[in-house]
């Protein structure tokens, strides 16, 4: 495993230094543009609102400049307090948005890992397009009260500019979050590289007692890393990776999805940011396979999910039993295997605002979620005997299952956030810092159906002009 570990990093050197060119190449002109944009985009919603006697001027706004990207508070209040918390807690975001314009260099060489996630949890801050009176955010909820607000004004310039704004807001946002986990993926490949050129060359670990007890490992690489790192933190979950990919038993596979996660980037690239024009891409058939290359790369967040979620299931199963009923499990045969988990979950439909209760077997579910990865990952491949059977079919029989893969991925990304929020409420407080999130995974999978989506679309755009 030695020498293939050799070639494995030479490949992660080699992708890593390729997702830096392509930041430095689109990224970083992307965000320049979009971040003021979000911010002005937002300054004209919040401005008109305000001359329309919506929402107030904010009266609570201090003289002194923001030193933080805190994000305002999201607690409940008082009915006949909603208007002027909302307008408060607006200005405090649109400051903010301004201070990090002014004090932030949005670049891989001016970010850490930390400094990156809290830029992402910062734009985070409200879904624009999913403004939801079910929602579980206090803010949201008092921005949709803002939002009827609007619709019963007599004014049709006020809800355009709304309506507008809103859609500026989303699209923009969406951008910007894009940039920014490609930068955040590019972050953590590269802190796991660093480990293994200055930290794994120092120590021994053997394949086999790792694949058997990985925390074991991590404790060995922690050791070193103290001497090697210097005053770098210590990233448990990342030093796992690192430890999954060198020694678990299906290490090949892991390694693949790591390669598959820094090639795929999420930002969305079009024509004249890229340089590319749409005949570059093969017609006909070559379009519905550029569509199966874009999809594969949701096959490893629905990998990781899947994980995610039964680590997390483990977590909140296992910490509700006693020791008695653990081992009454373990000595009665079940606790070898996978206990039945029945999850009775809310589907909320943004379309008409309702809700469906949905039953969920999270084994089968999660089992479900690795088959469709491992296949899209095949799929993805042009040298995989599912890819190779797939080029010997007939163009409508590409497409056809193209689209089933596409409502496949549908399907999982709509029921995921609701499974996901059924486990959290479901957890103690002290169990939810033990709990893996799936959002970034799942926004990946997100930008993965829109750009699969647009290349089938491209397609029968081409049918039926030929037609």
């Amino acid at each position: 495993m030695e020498d293939s570990s050799i070639d494995f990093n030479a490949e992660l050197q080699t992708k890593i230094e390729d997702k830096l060119i392509f930041i430095n190449d689109n990224i970083l002109n992307i965000l320049s543009d979009a971040v003021p944009e979000f911010r002005k985009s937002l300054e004209t919603v919040v401005g008109a609102l305000k001359n329309a006697g919506i929402l107030n001027e904010d009266r609570y706004q201090s003289s002194s400049e923001p030193h933080e990207l805190k994000l305002p508070p999201d607690d409940e209040v008082a009915e006949d307090a909603v208007t002027d918390e909302i307008s408060f807690r607006l200005s405090e975001y649109l400051r903010r948005l301004e201070f990090l314009e002014n004090n932030y260099n949005i670049a891989p060489d001016a970010l850490t890992i930390e400094r990156c996630r809290e830029l992402i949890n910062f734009y985070n801050f409200i879904n624009w397009e999913r403004l939801s009176p079910a929602s579980s955010s206090a803010n949201v909820r008092m921005l949709v009260g803002v939002e009827l607000a609007v619709q019963k004004e007599d004014d049709s310039l006020l809800r355009g500019i709304v309506r507008d704004g809103k859609k500026q807001l989303s699209d923009t946002r969406d951008r910007i979050l894009c940039g920014l986990e490609d930068i955040y993926v590019y972050l953590l490949e590269s802190y796991k590289l660093e480990i293994r050129n200055r930290v794994l060359p120092s120590i021994s670990i053997a394949p086999e007692a790792a694949a058997i007890k990985p925390d074991e490992a991590v404790l060995i690489i922690k050791k070193e890393f103290r001497n090697e790192m210097g005053g770098i933190p210590f990233i448990n979950g990342l030093v796992r990776q690192i430890v999954d990919e060198d020694f678990s038993a299906n290490f090949e596979a892991v390694r693949l999805e790591t390669i598959l996660r820094i090639e795929h980037n999420n930002t969305s690239i079009t024509s004249d940011e890229a340089d590319f024009e749409l005949d570059q891409i093969e017609a006909d058939s070559g379009l519905l396979f550029e569509g199966f290359r874009l999809l594969s790369a949701a096959g490893p967040s629905l990998l990781q999910i899947s994980e995610k979620l039964t680590r997390n299931s483990d977590i909140i199963e296992n910490t509700q039993l006693s020791f008695f009923q653990r081992l009454l499990r373990f000595l009665s045969g079940r606790g070898t295997g996978s206990p039945e988990r029945i999850y009775s979950v809310i589907i909320f439909n943004a379309e008409d605002e309702t809700g469906s209760k949905l039953k969920i077997d999270l084994n089968r579910f999660t089992a479900e979620l690795k088959k469709e990865g491992t296949m899209l990952l095949a799929l993805g491949s042009k040298s995989s005997t599912a890819r190779l059977e797939l080029e010997q079919g007939q163009d409508l029989e590409v497409l056809s299952e193209l689209e089933k893969h596409l409502k496949r991925v549908f399907r999982f990304q709509s029921v995921l956030p609701a499974v996901d929020q059924h486990l959290k409420e479901k957890a103690s407080n002290s169990m939810r810092g033990s709990m893996n999130g799936i959002k970034l995974d799942l926004n990946d999978i997100q930008s993965c159906i829109i750009k699969a989506n647009k290349r089938r679309l491209e397609y029968q755009t081409q049918q039926n002009i030929s037609l």
